[in-house]
C-alpha cells in the first residue's frame, strides 16, 4: 500500500511537472511571437512616418495634427544640418588661440581652484566635527566610568 501511494505521488508530481514545462514552453513561444509582432509594428510605424513626411514634403497631406510634428522634425533636420556645417568649418579651419579664449580659460581655472579650495575646507570642517564628536563620546565614557567607580566605592 505504501508503494502504491508513493507511486501515485510520483506519477502526479511527474504529470504536474510535464504540465508546467508545457505551459512554460507555450508562454515562451507566445512571448517570442509578441516580440516579433512588436518589431513588425515598430517597422511599420517607422515606414508610415517616412511616408507621412514624404507626403507633407509634397504638400499632399495637410493635416493640422501632423503639422506640429512635421515642423519639429524639420527644425531638428535644420539643426543637424547646421551642426554638420559647423563640423566641416572646424575641420577646414586651422585653430588659432585668441586672447579672449586664454582669459576665459584662466577665469575657468581660477573658478575651479576656488571650488577645490572650498571643498577642502569643508572636508576639514567635517573631519574636525567628527573629531569633536569622538572626543565628546570619549569624555562621556570617561565621566560614566568615574561615576560607576564612585558608586562602587560608596557601596
Amino acid at each position: 500500500m505504501k508503494n502504491d501511494k508513493t507511486f501515485e505521488w510520483l506519477k502526479e508530481t511527474f504529470e504536474k511537472g510535464k504540465l508546467e514545462v508545457s505551459k512554460l514552453t507555450r508562454i515562451s513561444k507566445i512571448r517570442i511571437e509578441i516580440a516579433s509582432l512588436t518589431k513588425k509594428k515598430d517597422e511599420r510605424l517607422k515606414l508610415l512616418g517616412k511616408k507621412v513626411v514624404a507626403l507633407l514634403d509634397e504638400g499632399e497631406l495637410v493635416e493640422e495634427e501632423l503639422m506640429g510634428e512635421y515642423e519639429t522634425i524639420k527644425e531638428i533636420d535644420a539643426k543637424i544640418d547646421e551642426l554638420n556645417e559647423l563640423v566641416e568649418e572646424i575641420k577646414a579651419k586651422k585653430y588659432e588661440v585668441k586672447k579672449e579664449e586664454v582669459e576665459d580659460l584662466e577665469e575657468d581655472i581660477e573658478y575651479e581652484t576656488e571650488i577645490e579650495e572650498r571643498v577642502e575646507e569643508e572636508k576639514g570642517q567635517i573631519e574636525e566635527s567628527q573629531i569633536s564628536e569622538e572626543e565628546s563620546k570619549e569624555f562621556e565614557e570617561t565621566e560614566e566610568e568615574k561615576k560607576k567607580k564612585v558608586n562602587k566605592d560608596n557601596e
